[in-house]
């Protein structure tokens, strides 16, 4: 009954163990996400992205600027490919004052569709800005789930079996051999 007791205590704390640090990484992401998104990303001094967003259906970004003064922007696809040639979309658009919704088709490659923003100003400066939809995990059983819980459930795994193996041991030598007649 002890035994019984023992491993059904380790199961429930590796259980809390690892929604805990689920939950935990969840919340960090949410986080990080709200952060860069509440505060405007600066192009140049007078051009900022005030929002976007990412389209998967139709492969488009639509980002929202807001300029103080028309100035041109040019938005470019960040392509992350292998080794050799290819095209990319690029447009450049007038910004007028005030707030402007421009959109460019953008496919993912490798899991994340991103694109880089620049500015004659921004040019000047050496600099530009990117919007990125960041990396996606395409299916797989581990996507969501960070490597602290891979190791707490495959702890968990090697000593509940241990611990049913030792009981199952134990188990077998308290009983007697049985007689054929």
């Amino acid at each position: 009954m002890k035994t019984k007791l023992t491993v059904v205590l380790f199961v429930l704390v590796g259980s809390l163990i690892m929604g805990v640090s689920g939950v935990a990484a969840q919340a960090t992401d949410t986080a990080q996400a709200q952060q860069n998104e509440s505060h405007p990303l600066h192009v140049d001094n007078h051009v900022r992205v005030v929002d976007h967003e990412y389209d998967s259906e139709a492969e488009v970004f639509r980002i929202v600027f807001e300029a103080d003064r028309p100035t041109r922007v040019t938005i470019s696809e960040s392509v992350q490919q292998p080794e050799g040639a290819g095209s990319f979309s690029i447009m450049s658009e007038r910004i007028l004052p005030g707030e402007q919704t421009v959109s460019i088709h953008v496919p993912r490659s490798a899991g994340e569709a991103a694109v880089s923003i620049t500015t004659s100003d921004s040019i000047s400066e050496g600099r530009g800005v990117y919007v990125s939809t960041g990396i996606t995990q395409t299916g797989g059983p581990f996507a969501g789930t960070t490597s602290t819980a891979g190791w707490f459930g495959g702890a968990s795994v090697v000593f509940a079996m241990l611990f049913a193996s030792a009981w199952q041991v134990k188990r077998k030598r308290l009983k007697q051999p049985e007689e054929l007649t």
